[in-house]
């Protein structure tokens, strides 16, 4: 298998999705895959470091339940008591070989992630279903990682007129192809047209476990979509799709939401790593930020740690952006 994804490694620039309507996040993605890039070392020297500050990294079952555990007891926390653990998931979008090489670094500190791949879509049209695709995933499980889905609403909405249905056949698909689906996360939609009118991906669900920031308008040339606002149900995604937890900064289980307030965040979506939802610091300035794009330095990673330990959280980062 290594000397696939050897192979595999140094045809990167081919694994790269090139749909025919190229939509901003591609090309945000594509830029992304250019000289500034984030270094796997620096990647695995934060992980590192933040494990010898005392934090543990568990998978979902477990970090699911001591999450909630912890919180049943806050009221008995003293501010001074730390939670110390929590939980990395990796989004994959237009690159099949690097989130292999981010598993590995994983499985050699111990750690077991969950690895988040896309259905059919623009972003990964070339090499979806492929056999180096299964492949890839198979690695990344027999590494010790979970494979979850990354549904995007929009595009399932779009394709099979109902979500739940959009779901379930991708569910259906990694079944065939040996992989239970049970955790996914929704991928959110950067064109213009559709943030234009500020509609998010949780709008389509009415639990209203995250705050709609949509204008109550239909995004132009998609006007069905609104159609579809508010329709769908996590206790429904739960009992109709077999998705048993959302795992997103409102983490739901089984179709009901765990804690009321977000959890704090790290991810590399700016750029650099940014955690939000920080608590004991005042509202407009609860996050802590790296100081430098496309870097992790022993300096940064040491205060993330200091962060980090205080509560449970979640850390997202897309192994695509990491040479």
């Amino acid at each position: 298998m290594s000397q696939v994804w050897d192979s595999l490694r140094k045809a990167v620039g081919k694994d790269a999705a090139t749909p025919k309507a190229v939509s901003a996040t591609t090309q945000i993605l594509r830029k992304f895959t250019g000289v500034e890039q984030f270094e796997q070392r620096e990647f695995q020297a934060f992980v590192q470091g933040l494990q010898d500050a005392g934090i543990a990294f568990l998978p979902i079952d477990e970090f699911v339940e001591r999450y909630g555990a912890y919180y049943d007891r806050h009221s008995r926390h003293s501010p001074g008591e730390d939670a110390k653990f929590g939980h990395l998931k990796f989004d994959i979008h237009g690159d099949i070989a690097r989130p292999v090489e981010m598993a590995r670094i994983l499985n050699a500190l111990g750690v077991r992630g969950l690895f988040l791949a896309m259905h059919r879509h623009a972003l990964n049209e070339d090499w979806y279903g492929t056999p180096r695709m299964w492949d890839a995933f198979k690695e990344i499980r027999d590494l010790g990682h979970e494979i979850g889905l990354h549904a995007d609403p929009f595009h399932l909405i779009t394709t099979h007129n109902d979500l739940y249905e959009g779901i379930s056949n991708a569910r259906e698909d990694f079944l065939k192809n040996g992989f239970e689906i049970r955790v996914m996360t929704l991928h959110g939609d950067s064109r213009a047209h559709i943030k234009k009118h500020r509609l998010q991906a949780n709008d389509f669900f009415s639990d209203e476990y995250r705050k709609s920031k949509w204008d109550g308008v239909a995004p132009e040339g998609q006007e069905m979509l609104a159609e579809h606002v508010g329709q769908y149900k996590h206790k429904r995604l739960y009992r109709k799709c077999g998705i048993e937890y959302v795992a997103d900064v409102n983490l739901v289980h089984q179709g009901k939401l765990i804690v009321q307030s977000p959890m704090m965040y790290l991810s590399d979506n700016q750029r650099r790593l940014r955690i939000g939802h920080v608590e004991g610091m005042p509202k407009p300035d609860r996050t802590v930020e790296a100081p430098e794009l496309f870097r992790i330095t022993p300096e940064f990673t040491a205060r993330a740690a200091s962060v980090l330990a205080k509560r449970p959280f979640l850390a997202l980062f897309h192994p695509q952006w990491y040479r």
